[in-house]
């Protein structure tokens, strides 16, 4: 969850991007980049998933996504290894989650 506003050096950024794209393209990491905010870089943000993906959350609704979290990661520990979950996009859209592809 971030603002997207880089802070750090830009170079460390670049490798981070870089690193966590190449881990879930691998599928040795599942990621959601949120952004927070109206004013959120949502093009920062999918910089750190591949295939480009973020999630901007709508208002305040932290409850609602740290229970829709719990559930998916749920899932998640609870497949077998190379399994494709499939993550309630459905819920996460009534919970403000709003998907923001590539532009």
């Amino acid at each position: 969850m971030s603002d997207g506003e880089p802070n750090g050096n830009a170079a460390l950024l670049k490798k981070a991007k870089q690193t966590t794209s190449k881990m879930v393209a691998e599928r040795k990491l599942t990621l959601f980049p949120i952004g927070i905010g109206n004013d959120a870089d949502m093009g920062e943000l999918r910089g750190f998933n591949y295939p480009n993906k973020a999630y901007k959350l709508a208002g305040l609704k932290f409850r609602e996504f740290f229970e829709w979290l719990s559930k998916s990661v749920s899932a998640t520990s609870q497949s077998t290894p190379g399994e494709t979950v499939v993550i309630d996009e459905n819920t996460a859209f009534r919970i403000g989650l709003q998907k923001a592809g590539i532009n």
